[in-house]
């Protein structure tokens, strides 16, 4: 059988508590008279279904999902959509060309910078992503970047963070930690800038590859297009024939893109760029240390607190007069 004389399945059930199969009929031939669409009983449901060509199929579900908007109140569900099934088979292959596109553009972009272990890098653990879950009894790991869902590979891209968010409300050890290594208020100032520095991948990863980031702003409009549809595609959700034209000039544009990117970094580039982030490893390195001796000395503290409760009253005054770092508790 040809392409052009395939027919396709359109099927659509309605609640009969809602309408009766012969007022759908009157309804529907009152509304689309030369449509071919066929009304009958599914376990006293009405059932509204079409059988044509793709394009006619398409072209028809699109302007009953139109008269269905504007009938609001009417509960239907899909039954089968054999031209919907035959969009998602067509648009998979363009969804997973950009999106393997996208991938290897990132590993290799992180890999010249960072090595093949750049997704143990501290920068990563500012941004939010989320990740396929593993098995640990599989005997071959997925890879960072085949764990990442595609969602998340744009946020890779372009997402700023810091060491710490400027919405963080500050502890108490956050400020003992900042008070502790400072000697005076323009060193407290100078750590917490350091700390609320943006940390940007596209500024100083992706951005060195392109020529301007205009151009990976068109591009980022694409992607949220196609993540939208994506979703449309391998969640089985209602989608129109106009979208593979879409997906396939999204999927030329994402090619473009790309095919302009820089093979390679210059060797100063990449010095520059390593450079920046070693400088921020162990400045992030640094951060957790004190973090980690912060929680030592509050641990302490509070160590010392629960003996200093169980004291007489006399002794817990004069404790209180004392640095709680030195403070010994006495017998009674």
């Amino acid at each position: 059988m040809s392409k052009d004389s395939e027919k396709y399945l359109l099927e659509i059930l309605f609640d009969r508590n809602q309408i009766k199969p012969a007022d759908l009929e009157k309804l529907i031939n009152k509304r689309f008279p030369h449509e071919g669409w066929k009304v009958k009983n599914h376990l006293d449901h009405p059932l509204l279904s079409i059988t044509s060509s793709l394009e006619d199929v398409d072209a028809c579900h699109h302007k009953l999902e139109k008269f269905l908007r504007e009938k609001n109140d009417l509960h239907f569900v899909r039954l089968t959509d054999e031209a919907g099934d035959e969009i998602r088979r067509r648009a998979y292959p363009l969804l997973s060309s950009m999106e393997q596109k996208l991938r290897r553009f990132i590993h290799k972009a992180m890999l010249e910078i960072f090595g093949f272990d750049w997704s143990n890098h501290p920068i990563l653990k500012t941004i939010e992503l989320s990740l396929a879950p593993t098995d640990d009894k599989e005997k071959v790991k997925l890879h960072f970047l085949e764990r990442i869902y595609f969602d998340d590979l744009v946020k890779i891209i372009e997402t700023e963070g810091s060491v710490w968010p400027k919405e963080k409300t500050l502890s108490v050890n956050d400020i003992e930690e900042l008070l502790s290594s400072s000697n005076s208020f323009e060193q407290v100032k100078a750590k917490l800038e350091e700390k609320i520095k943006k940390i940007s991948l596209w500024d100083d990863v992706f951005m060195k590859y392109f020529r301007d980031k205009e151009h990976w702003g068109k591009i980022k409009k694409s992607l949220e297009f196609v993540i939208k549809k994506r979703h449309n595609v391998m969640h089985h959700r209602p989608i129109n024939l106009g979208v593979l034209k879409e997906l396939e000039e999204r999927e030329n544009e994402l090619k473009t893109l790309l095919s302009s990117a820089k093979t390679e970094l210059t060797q100063q580039e990449r010095i520059e760029a390593q450079k920046y982030f070693t400088d921020l490893q162990v400045i992030m390195s640094h951060v957790n240390e004190q973090i980690e001796e912060s929680r030592m000395r509050l641990q302490h503290n509070l160590q010392l607190a629960a003996e200093i409760s169980a004291q007489p009253l006399e002794n817990v005054r004069k404790a209180f007069k004392q640095n709680p770092e030195t403070l010994e508790t006495k017998d009674t």
